[in-house]
């Protein structure tokens, strides 16, 4: 199914918007150039990384995203062993990577707003906030990673630090991200155009692999401590769980977007199966503002269940994740959390691309694709709708109870396969990489 054309007003606005962004990046290179001379110059040679001693990588992302960001930040630190390396992201993640051991130092972006105020606000904080934290330390690069639209100036705080290399993305990787990002490769000094469509883990490696890094695999991490495990062990002593019980994650929520969001009442389904057929007792994951889902969800499995949404910090919730026999969530943060720490986990695709979010270990996908989702209809170049056409997401409605009650079942029979549970449901292997059909 090809897109809609876009109407002349939406066309208009887009070409108002791109004015506008490429105005602001223009404003800015040529301040940076007033200010301190313009950090870096484009077209020179590739950086030698032999020369790099301190990296700054700014990632401004969701939970998923950072999660699946751990295999860049080990090959990093493996080919950099003795560099200082700096982590920006976004406040609301800072708990899930405060304990990565491929860094030195996170800081956090407060990159909070509406479009309209980051759009007239964001390039004044990036300046601030690189001139307070980052200019002081003498970066030789900064990296951005993300491969799609930077939608909270990430470019504007890496060319602010004052690194004296900047690599990252081209703008025109995506038709979206021109209009979004027009003119933010001038506060580049090496820009990666390269539009091929792969899963987010792979785009993140590939930038690796542009500046002289070979990565040494894919595999995601998530990083605890003593007292996360304290907490989790605490937590299921005072609920009356048993070492040896059957204990099994569901995450109801599909994050940002209803779109993702399998119904709950589904979801409850599958809970009650799994409590007479398995004897299981069901943890049910959240953050803060889905506790409504959570109540509503832990009220029709009943007492054993334990209600764990926005009760718990990202780390605590992988300690908890860590101890379940199986996880089973929507696309969404929790989801990636539970494969990193290497729970088997069967992951319900809607209307997102499954081709460039999958979450990695042992996982099993259950999935409809129609012609109208981002795979079919643009190539998987979009990660997900934004709207519907119908009157409710056919996508997730057409996925019955029973196949992800299988689902649950063959990863507690057999977690070690990573299988997908196609439209008609015959399991296949489910290959990695940049394998978009």
């Amino acid at each position: 199914m090809n897109a809609e054309r876009p109407s002349r007003k939406t066309l208009f606005v887009w070409k108002l918007l791109s004015w506008a962004v490429w105005v602001q990046a223009v404003v800015t290179s040529s301040l940076g150039g007033l200010v301190f001379g313009r950090p870096g110059a484009a077209g020179e040679e590739g950086v030698d990384l032999s020369q790099v001693e301190a990296v700054l990588i700014v990632r401004l992302d969701e939970i998923g995203d950072m999660t699946m960001f751990s295999p860049f930040l080990r090959a990093l630190r493996q080919r950099l062993p003795d560099a200082r390396i700096t982590l920006v992201v976004k406040p609301a993640v800072r708990n899930l990577m405060a304990h990565c051991p491929y860094v030195d130092d996170v800081l956090t972006f407060d990159q909070s707003g509406g479009r309209i105020q980051r759009f007239l606000t964001l390039p004044f904080r990036a300046w601030r906030f690189a001139a307070r934290e980052l200019r002081p330390q003498h970066f030789d690069l900064a990296i951005l990673p993300r491969w799609e639209a930077d939608y909270y100036y990430a470019a504007f705080v890496a060319f602010w630090s004052g690194a004296h290399r900047r690599a990252g993305y081209a703008e025109r990787v995506t038709p979206y991200k021109a209009v979004v990002n027009c003119g933010f490769d001038r506060l580049l000094t090496d820009v990666l155009d390269d539009p091929a469509v792969r899963h987010d883990v792979e785009h993140n490696l590939e930038m690796l692999r542009y500046l002289g890094v070979e990565p040494d695999g894919d595999d995601q991490e998530v990083w605890t401590d003593e007292e996360d495990r304290a907490f989790a062990e605490e937590t299921l002593r005072a609920a009356g769980a048993g070492p040896d019980e059957t204990l099994i994650g569901i995450g109801p929520s599909g994050g940002h977007s209803a779109l993702k969001q399998w119904p709950v009442d589904r979801f409850a389904q599958v809970g009650r199966q799994l409590q007479e057929t398995h004897r299981a007792r069901i943890l049910v994951f959240g953050g803060p503002g889905e506790a409504a889902l959570g109540d509503d969800l832990a009220g029709a499995l009943g007492a054993t269940a334990l209600n764990l949404v926005g009760r718990t910090t990202l780390r605590q919730m992988a300690a908890l994740m860590s101890r379940c026999c199986v996880y089973v969530g929507n696309d969404s943060g929790p989801t990636h959390i539970a494969a990193a720490a290497g729970v088997p986990v069967v992951a319900i695709f809607g209307s997102s691309c499954r081709h460039r979010f999958r979450p990695g270990g042992r996982s099993v996908l259950v999935w409809r694709e129609l012609d109208c989702g981002p795979c079919r209809r643009t190539g998987h170049v979009e990660n997900r709708c934004h709207t519907c056409i119908y009157d409710a997401p056919r996508c997730l409605l057409d996925i019955p109870v029973e196949e992800v009650v299988r689902a649950v079942s063959l990863q507690l029979i057999d977690p070690v396969r990573r299988l997908v549970l196609t439209a008609d449901e015959t399991p296949q292997m489910n290959r990695k990489g940049a394998d978009l059909d």
